[in-house]
C-alpha cells in the first residue's frame, strides 16, 4: 500500500507486505534446512499475485485499474478468511481511495479494520488503519481528530523496526507544525528520526529531518535548521524525489532570508524554481519563484 507521509500530498511508495511473502521466506528457510517446502496453497498466491499488480497499477498511476486488483485481492482474502490479508488490501484500498479524492470511500475501508471485534486483526494491522484514519482526518483539517488517531496508532505499534511509529511520530510533527506549537513539533520529528534511522525508507528518514529543520526554525534556532535541511536534501537528492529536494532548497533559502542573506537565499530559491521546472512542480515553483522575487526586492532596497 503506499506511505501516507504528508498530510495534504500523496507519497507513491507502497508498501510490499503480505502473508504470502512471509510464507514465501518461510518456505525458503525450510528448503535450506534440506526439507521440502510444503506447497503454498493457490488461494494465497492468486492474493498476492493480484496485490502485486495493484501495487504496480498503483505505482504507474493507474488508481481504478489498482482499485479493481486490490478489490479481487481482498475477495480472495475474504473466501479463506485471511484477516491479514483483508486488512492489508482494506488499506490499500483506502490509501488509493485517498489519493483520487474520495475519502468517504477511503473512511468506510480504514472503518471496517478499526470497527471489527477485537482480536480479528493484529495490532500492527490496526496501526496502520488507525495512521490512515488520523491522515483522513487531517485532510480534512480536523487537526485534533487526526492527533487522536495518531496517538491510538502509536499504541497499536509493535512492529520491531519501528517503521511505522516513525511515520506516526512523523505525522504527529507535521500537525504539531500546522498548529505552531514548534516545541512539541521538535519532540516529535527528533523522535521520528531516531526510529528511522537505518531504516531502508530514506524517504522517511528526510521527512524526520525536513519536519526537524522546520520546528528548529520556528524557535529561531537557524543554524541547526540549516543542518537539517541540508541532510533532508542529501537523502532526497540520493533518492530522486524532486519536489522534496525543491522542499529542501525552500527551506534553506528561508533559513538563509532569515539571518538577512538575501543573495545566498535567493540563490536557493532559484535552485528550486530550476529542480520545479524540471519536475514539473508548478505550485512548489510558483511559490519558489515568488520567494526569489522577495530577495530580489530587499537586495534592490540595499537590505544585505
Amino acid at each position: 500500500m503506499k506511505s501516507l507521509n504528508s498530510i495534504n500530498a500523496k507519497d507513491n511508495t507502497p508498501a510490499r507486505c503480505l502473508l504470502v511473502a512471509a510464507l514465501l521466506l518461510t518456505l525458503l528457510t525450510i528448503a535450506a534446512c534440506g526439507s521440502p517446502p510444503p506447497r503454498v496453497p493457490d488461494a494465497y498466491k492468486k492474493a498476492y499475485d493480484l496485490n502485486r499488480k495493484g501495487e504496480t497499477a498503483f505505482i504507474n498511476g493507474d488508481d481504478q485499474k489498482a482499485i479493481g486488483f486490490y478489490n479481487d485481492a481482498l475477495q480472495t482474502n475474504i473466501s479463506m478468511e485471511d484477516f491479514d490479508g483483508m486488512a492489508i488490501n482494506l488499506n490499500n484500498l483506502a490509501t488509493v481511495y485517498r489519493a483520487t479524492g474520495n475519502r468517504a470511500e477511503a473512511d468506510g475501508c480504514v472503518d471496517e479494520i478499526l470497527n471489527a471485534p477485537a482480536g480479528q486483526y493484529v495490532r500492527d494491522r490496526l496501526a496502520e488503519a488507525a495512521y490512515l484514519k488520523a491522515i483522513l482526518r487531517a485532510d480534512a483539517g480536523e487537526y485534533n481528530e487526526s492527533g487522536l488517531w495518531a496517538d491510538k496508532a502509536l499504541i497499536n505499534c509493535t512492529g520491531p523496526d519501528g517503521q511505522m511509529a516513525g511515520k506516526v511520530c512523523n505525522l504527529k510533527s507535521r500537525l504539531a507544525l500546522k498548529q505552531k506549537d514548534y516545541k512539541a513539533a521538535a519532540s516529535f520529528g527528533e523522535k521520528a528520526a531516531k526510529l528511522n534511522d537505518g531504516l531502508k525508507d530514506g524517504a522517511e528518514k528526510a521527512n524526520s529531518h525536513r519536519l526537524v529543520a522546520a520546528a528548529y526554525a520556528g524557535q529561531g534556532r537557524m543554524n541547526e535548521a540549516r543542518k537539517f535541511y541540508e541532510q533532508a536534501l542529501a537523502l532526497d537528492k540520493e533518492l530522486g524525489l524532486g519536489k522534496k529536494v525543491a522542499l529542501d532548497l525552500i527551506g534553506i533559502g528561508n533559513v538563509l532570508y532569515s539571518q538577512k542573506d538575501y543573495a545566498g537565499a535567493k540563490n536557493y530559491f532559484k535552485r528550486a524554481v530550476s529542480v520545479c521546472e524540471g519536475g514539473g512542480y508548478a505550485e512548489t515553483g510558483k511559490e519558489a519563484a515568488a520567494l526569489a522575487e522577495k530577495c530580489g526586492q530587499a537586495i534592490g532596497k540595499g537590505k544585505l
